[in-house]
Order: structure tokens, then C-alpha cells, then sequence
């Protein structure tokens, strides 16, 4: 699906005996201090998975590699990029359509209520 910082890569996985897709998100730590300090952010991700608009969190496991370096596996809940808000920004873009006042409330009203929610935990 892509690649980001901290030798980041996400993928789209199928868990094979349930037919699940998830996103994988795994980063690469250069050093155990490295690894705890992602481990401690998949940990703060628990504590958010209460809310609509924010990605489930299904869990992380991490391994030493071949190279001396360590992987620390995210997973979480998949969403299709046609209905995630970057994915309806860029449509919406590609096809010249500007957006109506409400939608924005309503998006705006969203993002806030969930800082709210994310600041609370």
C-alpha cells in the first residue's frame, strides 16, 4: 500500500483462515531502544480503538532479523482508500468537484469530536 518514515512499509494482508484483509504496517528499528519506542506506540494505539473514526487495532509482534536489525508488525483495521477521507479528497480533486459547506462541517465537526476523544484517553 506504501511506504513512509522510520523504514516504514504498510501492506494489505489476508489473515488465510478467516479471509480477513487488515493493514500491516511494519517498521524497521535500527536498535532494542528503537524497538521499545515503537512497541510503546503500538500500545498507545489500544487505547484509541474505542471510537467510529478512528482505525481499529488488532495488534503487533516484533522479530530479530538476519541483518542485526529488529520488525515490529502493526495490524489494524483495512480501509478501502474509496472510502477513507484522503482517498475522497483526491477524488473529488481528480474530478474538478468542490465541496458543499455541510460536507465540510460535517468532516470538520468529525476531526474535532475525535482530538477530543484521542486528547480524553
Amino acid at each position: 500500500l506504501g511506504s513512509g518514515k522510520k523504514n516504514t512499509k504498510i501492506y494489505k494482508v489476508e489473515h488465510i483462515p478467516t479471509s480477513k484483509i487488515y493493514a500491516l504496517k511494519e517498521i524497521e528499528a535500527k536498535n532494542l531502544e528503537k524497538l521499545n519506542e515503537y512497541k510503546e506506540e503500538a500500545v498507545q494505539l489500544t487505547k484509541t480503538q474505542n471510537h467510529p473514526n478512528v482505525v481499529n487495532f488488532f495488534g503487533y509482534y516484533f522479530y530479530e532479523t538476519m541483518y542485526n536489525t529488529y520488525r515490529i508488525g502493526i495490524v489494524t483495521e483495512y480501509i478501502d482508500q474509496k472510502y477513507n477521507l484522503e482517498g475522497l479528497f483526491r477524488k473529488r480533486k481528480q474530478q474538478g468537484k468542490f465541496w458543499r459547506s455541510g460536507d465540510l462541517e460535517q468532516i470538520t465537526a468529525s476531526m474535532i469530536n475525535v482530538m477530543r476523544y484521542l486528547q480524553s484517553n
